[in-house]
């Protein structure tokens, strides 16, 4: 079995505690040489003035796994987010934080989605939740079931593993194209890596499923797969055109157009990553998240559609000494320890890397915004933590002096 340690975590309830490592606050280009041209370019700076703000209620509990801007028919602008413990996905004014309404999803009965574990939001009448059941719901934004696609046989004859989750946090929602729905697969205990598809395309009227023939490249053998952790994780990204795959622990990107099914590999390497480490999953969790919390790999990948630029996170792992306040889950699950992020080009060159300073930002809360991208400063380790508070800062691409 492949362990996927986390999907988010609550910032509700947790003590907080001031950082008591002094740490640098300033982004900067670095000076290192790259081995690809021009990569050095830009880097991404803090906009002043454009700070968003969520208030979270006192009695609910939120697990950032699935947060998603949305802009309605009418251009008014959302951030939600889904609460697991109550089955809600939350619409709140991106603009001034306010709450708005909730989607209340009912795990059972008529309209039953089972336990959501995210979410792609088509328009406010068609909502799709992938959940706990073997397949896919579309909601009204009353929370009334509107057809469920159950997971059956692929065109060569697969079964469509129900391991989908559309989140944010291993981002990787689900893909509306031309009539059919793009999910991702994994593996499964006993499968040969090289024979499942990476995703599967839904035809939400015949409710047929298409494998693409993109597959798993060789990060890691099969022998050597079962146990491990993150090994073959990846996110996917959608430009309109072409499906965008960044692996944890692959310096490359792939790239396939989803109309020709052409695929190409492309250097993405970051500066920061020089080898990966690959992880056993043991009984003994908290070790297993101080090896993670200390070991780098890559993370989200975004397509910046106002700029026509991608953002890959690369985590970088380092030293980490327990305190008495927290976990290691607790830090690994609330913002890593430090990060970066690779600036690519509308052709996927690299154009420039921007390291952020340890304890700070919460990289697996981000969003991309036609002010630039938000990514979240809710970290427990941060002195401006608020636990009643979902807040984020604005960086734009800024050419380096």
């Amino acid at each position: 079995m492949i362990h996927l340690l986390k999907f988010g975590y609550t910032i509700k309830n947790i003590k907080f505690h001031p950082l008591l490592i002094a740490c640098c606050i300033c982004l900067s280009c670095s000076n290192s040489k790259s081995k690809q041209s021009g990569s050095n370019k830009y880097e991404l700076k803090e906009v002043v003035g454009k700070d968003l703000s969520f208030r979270i209620n006192d009695d609910t509990k939120f697990i950032f796994s699935s947060l998603f801007p949305y802009t309605d028919k009418s251009g008014k602008e959302y951030l939600t987010f889904l609460s697991h413990m109550k089955n809600l996905i939350l619409f709140y004014d991106l603009q001034t934080g306010k709450y708005i309404f909730d989607v209340k999803l009912e795990t059972e009965g008529p309209d039953g989605v089972g336990i959501a574990q995210g979410y792609h939001i088509e328009d406010l009448d068609n909502i799709y939740i992938a959940s706990t059941l073997p397949g896919l719901t579309k909601v009204d934004t009353s929370g009334n079931k509107k057809q469920f696609i159950e997971y059956g046989q692929t065109n060569n004859g697969h079964y469509v593993v129900p391991n989908f989750t559309s989140s944010s946090y291993i981002y990787a929602p689900a893909i509306i194209h031309a009539g059919k729905i793009y999910i991702t697969q994994l593996p499964y205990s006993g499968s040969k890596t090289s024979a499942i598809p990476v995703s599967v395309a839904i035809d939400t009227i015949s409710q047929t499923f298409e494998e693409l023939p993109f597959r798993f490249p060789p990060i890691i053998d099969d022998k050597e797969l079962a146990g491990t952790v993150i090994s073959i994780q990846f996110s996917r990204e959608f430009n309109d055109k072409q499906l965008i795959y960044s692996f944890f622990m692959d310096n490359n990107i792939y790239v396939t157009d989803i109309e020709t099914n052409e695929a190409k590999k492309i250097p993405a390497q970051s500066k920061y990553i020089n080898d990966f480490q690959f992880l056993k999953f043991t009984d003994d969790r908290e070790k297993v998240y101080k090896a993670l919390l200390e070991s780098s790999y890559y993370y989200n990948i975004l397509y910046d559609k106002y700029r026509n630029i991608y953002y890959r996170f690369a985590i970088i792992g380092s030293e980490v000494t327990k305190k008495p306040e927290y976990s290691f889950f607790d830090i690994y699950a609330n913002g890593f320890i430090q990060f970066s992020v690779i600036i690519l080009d509308k052709d996927f060159n690299i154009i420039g890397e921007t390291l952020f300073p340890k304890y700070t930002y919460n990289p697996s809360i981000a969003f991309v915004h036609k002010d630039g991208l938000y990514i979240s400063d809710s970290h427990i380790l941060n002195p401006t933590f608020d636990e009643n508070k979902l807040s984020f800062k604005c960086f734009a691409l800024k050419e380096c002096l």
